[in-house]
């Protein structure tokens, strides 16, 4: 039976929003299926805002493709939402879809481009590109790339490259012909700030490429890449490292490398990662290489298993460098081991003043061969000095505290 306008919103005026758009849903389907449901379309449309936009989702409910073609550029945002989604599930004619992308206004232009990269309408995009160039700028048909096919999109990105305003997008619709452009574009930068500059600004497309393309960003990243990586590509390692987690190693520690001073560290799961696929040698390499780099070193052992840290440090070792690698990690150490390096250190302080790194070191030895020197060093006329020491007490005692599962008074 059918059904009017007046009878649908007087049933729809004491409910809640989200009930309201149950039974409109509801009444459309059923609508549908009597094949009753373009006259309730009709009536609704041309009241005001709110019933045309009940229309638009009736008529999605309903599958009214030809209702919701004439509206994909309709300027309620509402409406024209609900358009878009039946042209992605609906035999929307492209033709319509092409009217409306001439049509629209630039912030509709950019929805209808996702459209048609969601939708299987590539023919449609490849089409639209020249049309769009000619009629708006290169940028505008460079928005339609990702809709395109993969040829085409190489074909056509020398020529639009300049106008892409989103690369990642572009980057995971067609991974080849981006990063085919990413060599060509960095093979035209000398080494150095131009080609750092262009890391910098593409760092979070090289990153949606690497799950898709892990060897060819490898490569990308051996012949071309940063001096220094990028935080955002430093994130997206994962992919590379479960690719080839030894030629990852290899090329953070190339020497041809200019890296920062604050480089930033790879998160934790990276670096889990790379312990857990990296050979034994690689590993100890990436030690190395990280030892003089601040808290890169520590996170690196950290992301290793408490039992298998002291061989690692023992290789790492196996070089000679100016730092000791154990003594920069002893909070990481196993206890025995940790008490051992603490011992061999104490040998070479000559136990009249010591240092505040002296200090740290002894700190992590047991509280009554450390309380002397730990005393004298909270005992300092400098305030500052104090304070850099008494930290230094209050954990020595708090790791007693731990290993004897109880408190103490601390007597100072």
């Amino acid at each position: 039976m059918p059904i009017t306008a007046e009878q649908l919103l007087s049933a729809l005026e004491p409910l809640p929003f989200p009930a309201r758009l149950t039974l409109t849903a509801r009444t459309a389907r059923g609508l549908a299926d009597d094949g009753t449901l373009a006259s309730l379309l009709s009536e609704l449309d041309g009241r005001g805002p709110y019933e045309r936009r009940l229309a638009a989702l009736a008529a999605l409910v309903g599958r009214d493709a030809g209702f919701l073609a004439e509206r994909l550029a309709d300027p309620d945002p509402v409406v024209a939402g609900y358009a878009r989604r039946g042209a992605r599930d609906l035999p929307v004619p492209d033709e319509a879809v092409a009217e409306a992308y001439a049509e629209a206004p630039a912030v509709l232009r950019t929805r209808l481009a996702r459209l048609l990269a969601r939708g299987d309408r590539g023919a449609l995009a490849e089409r639209l590109v020249a049309r769009m160039r000619a009629q708006w700028g290169d940028a505008e048909a460079a928005r339609l790339l990702p809709a395109c096919s993969a040829p085409f999109a190489a074909r056509e990105l020398p020529g639009l490259a300049h106008a892409v305003d989103d690369w990642t997008r572009l980057a995971r619709r067609h991974p080849d012909p981006v990063l085919d452009h990413a060599g060509r574009a960095l093979a035209d930068r000398t080494e150095g700030e131009q080609r750092d500059e262009w890391w910098r600004r593409h760092a979070t497309m090289v990153a949606a490429l690497a799950p898709m393309r892990p060897e060819r960003v490898l490569t990308l990243l051996e012949r071309q890449g940063p001096g220094s990586l990028p935080p955002e590509l430093s994130r997206g390692l994962s992919p590379l490292v479960t690719a080839d987690a030894d030629r990852v190693i290899r090329w953070i520690t190339s020497p041809d490398r200019r890296e920062q001073r604050y480089e930033p560290i790879p998160p934790s799961g990276v670096l889990h990662r790379l312990v857990r696929a990296a050979a034994p040698s690689s590993l100890a390499a990436l030690g190395r290489h990280w030892l003089i780099r601040g808290s890169h070193f520590p996170a690196l052992v950290k992301a290793i298993a408490p039992g298998r840290r002291p061989a690692f440090i023992d290789a790492v070792a196996a070089e000679p460098g100016g730092v000791d690698p154990a003594l920069s990690v002893l909070g990481l150490l196993p206890r025995e081991r940790r008490l051992a390096e603490v011992r061999r250190a104490r040998t070479g302080f000559d136990g009249t003043d010591y240092w505040f790194e002296e200090l740290d070191i002894l700190a992590h030895g047991p509280i009554d061969d450390a309380r002397p020197a730990l005393l004298a060093g909270i005992g300092r006329f400098d305030a500052d000095d104090r304070a850099t020491a008494w930290p230094l007490f209050v954990n020595c005692a708090d790791r007693k505290s731990v290993l004897y599962g109880k408190s103490f008074d601390i007597d100072v």
